[in-house]
C-alpha cells in the first residue's frame, strides 16, 4: 500500500481594510511571506464570509527582490494566480522551488472584510 508523506497546514488571518483598494500593486494591500527550504507542493485556500467583496482572487509572487518589511516587485516576478471568481472561495496549487514567494489575496470591493488563507 502506498503511504501518503504528512500535510502540514498553516491558517493565516487578514483584512482588507476600507480606508484603501485592495488590488495587488497597493503597497497597503495585505501580504503573506512564504519561505520554502526545498521543492514543495501547495495548496493555497482564500476564503471570505462576506458576499459584498465581490470577486476574490489571490497573487503568488517570487519574493527574491523584496524588502524587509513590505514586497515591490515586477510584472516578471508574478509566479501565477488563482482564478478570479465571485465566490467566498478560491484555490490554487503550485509547486515552488527552494526560496521566498509573496502571496497577495485581493477582492474586488473594499467593504473592511476579514479573509483567511489556508
Amino acid at each position: 500500500m502506498y503511504e501518503l508523506p504528512p500535510w502540514n497546514q498553516i491558517k493565516m488571518e487578514g483584512e482588507w481594510l476600507q480606508d484603501y483598494n485592495c488590488g495587488y500593486k497597493n503597497p497597503l494591500a495585505p501580504q503573506f511571506l512564504i519561505e520554502t527550504e526545498e521543492t514543495t507542493r501547495i495548496l493555497v485556500v482564500l476564503e471570505t464570509s462576506n458576499p459584498e467583496v465581490g470577486g476574490i482572487v489571490f497573487f503568488l509572487f517570487n519574493f527574491s527582490k523584496g524588502s524587509k518589511e513590505r514586497f515591490t516587485f515586477g510584472e516578471s516576478d508574478l509566479m501565477g494566480s488563482s482564478p478570479y471568481k465571485k465566490s467566498l472561495k478560491v484555490q490554487k496549487d503550485f509547486e515552488l522551488k527552494s526560496g521566498k514567494y509573496a502571496l497577495i489575496p485581493c477582492c474586488e470591493k473594499n467593504f473592511g472584510s476579514k479573509f483567511s488563507i489556508t
